[in-house]
């Protein structure tokens, strides 16, 4: 098998799948105006765990779904949406998360019809990581007119805050926002070298990774879902990586043997 450079074998992995939606609807859905119809409480913060969307991989969350529960031709000013994982599995306080990746920022002015889902496409995809709790932000600075969301009416435990963008803390609520995405799949994909009986375990994985049938000259590199090169070395003669330092996360690994990529395979770190 020829080399293959891995950001060609990811890209390559994003254009054989196709964008799949992931969806949680609250139970019993009421309309809300916070935060896209509402001049006071601009600002909302949610926590989805994974269970909430049981059956998404991990891979780049390419666009969220809202579900509209008013028709309306809005005019916002500044619709922005933040996203970002999370340990936390509810808002201890009324204190509102900062640190969070802003993925969509734009004035936004699409005719939305009541009881459709409103499709964001995210200016930068986010990594969704199925281990972690997801945390989701959606504020405006203006609207004229805005338009309503449909929520959950059943308790959910302190999984939202909300209130103005310009304070630090605001109001906990006990409901979730009706929400989806879609992911261009890029990791949930067949392995390179599984053919062959390659393969790693456990995965996910705490410390140590095992791989089978390796040489014991093979080299190893670990990227995470940008790219980005992590960590890289030698497979030791037991055939094991020590991953133990590496923070929690969805990361690649590539090994090579005598200068050929003879499994790319993706991997959870706990």
């Amino acid at each position: 098998m020829k080399k293959i450079n891995f950001l060609f074998l990811v890209a390559a992995m994003a254009v054989q799948g196709f964008a799949q939606q992931y969806m949680y609807t609250g139970t019993t859905e009421i309309a809300n105006t916070i935060p896209f119809a509402n001049s006071s409480s601009n600002f909302r913060q949610s926590i989805y765990y994974p269970s909430d969307f049981p059956t998404a991989p991990a891979g780049n969350i390419v666009a969220i779904y809202l579900k509209a529960s008013t028709a309306a031709s809005p005019n916002i000013t500044n619709l922005k949406v933040k996203m970002g994982t999370t340990t936390m599995t509810i808002f201890p306080t009324s204190t509102f998360i900062t640190g969070l990746q802003t993925v969509y920022s734009v004035n936004y002015n699409t005719p939305v019809i009541s009881g459709n889902y409103i499709k964001i496409s995210l200016q930068t995809p986010f990594p969704y990581d199925p281990t972690q709790n997801l945390m989701v932000e959606l504020s405006q600075e203006g609207y004229s007119p805005g338009f309503q969301i449909m929520q959950g009416s059943i308790n959910v435990n302190s999984r939202t805050v909300f209130g103005n963008m310009n304070n630090a803390s605001g109001t906990v609520q006990h409901r979730l926002a009706t929400m989806g995405f879609d992911m261009d799949n890029a990791m949930a994909t067949t392995e390179v070298g599984a053919e062959n009986g390659l393969k790693i375990y456990p995965n996910p994985v705490t410390d140590v990774l095992h791989i089978t049938k390796v040489s014991a000259d093979a080299a190893y590199s670990v990227h995470d879902p940008a790219g980005r090169l992590i960590k890289k070395g030698e497979v030791s003669k037991r055939g094991t990586v020590d991953v133990s330092e590496l923070s929690a996360g969805v990361y690649f690994i590539t090994i090579e043997d005598k200068e050929e990529t003879v499994l790319n395979s993706r991997f959870i770190k706990k």
